[in-house]
């Protein structure tokens, strides 16, 4: 029985042709670029109101980096990606970026400033300094 129900499931991969271990994406697999893809679409949508050293709401894409999306500005990105998925920012009364140019910056977002990596830079926080007992 057991060996029946094997080559059952084996014939029936051959025969459809894909293996149902990986999944198939529809989505693009082509690395974004911060400053050539997602930047531009940022400061032509939300650079009115998210610039300099006012940004309202904290965010300030000028002064957002790449290199420290992952880490020390994971929030804001998150932040971020909240907004421009549920379609919240832009407000609606400002120009608003298409499905597919929405579709970039959330998936930059996700795969670049909100994706876990083992292997990347590591931000601690704070070290608290202890002072030794007795034992000790």
């Amino acid at each position: 029985m057991f060996r029946t129900v094997w080559v059952v499931a084996l014939l029936g991969m051959i025969a459809g042709g894909s293996s149902p271990i990986v999944a198939q994406s529809d989505t693009p697999t082509t690395p974004l670029n911060y400053g050539a893809d997602v930047l531009p679409l940022l400061t032509k949508y939300c650079g009115e109101c998210h610039q300099g050293d006012e940004g309202q709401a904290g965010i300030a894409f000028d002064q957002l980096l790449e290199a420290k999306a992952a880490t020390l500005d994971r929030a804001k990105w998150k932040k971020i990606d909240v907004q421009v998925a549920n379609k919240i920012m832009p407000p609606v009364d400002a120009p608003q970026p298409t499905d597919e140019e929405r579709q970039t910056i959330t998936r930059w977002v996700q795969t670049q400033a909100l994706a876990v990596r083992c292997n990347g830079p590591a931000y601690p926080g704070r070290v608290t300094i202890r002072r030794l007992n007795r034992a000790e």
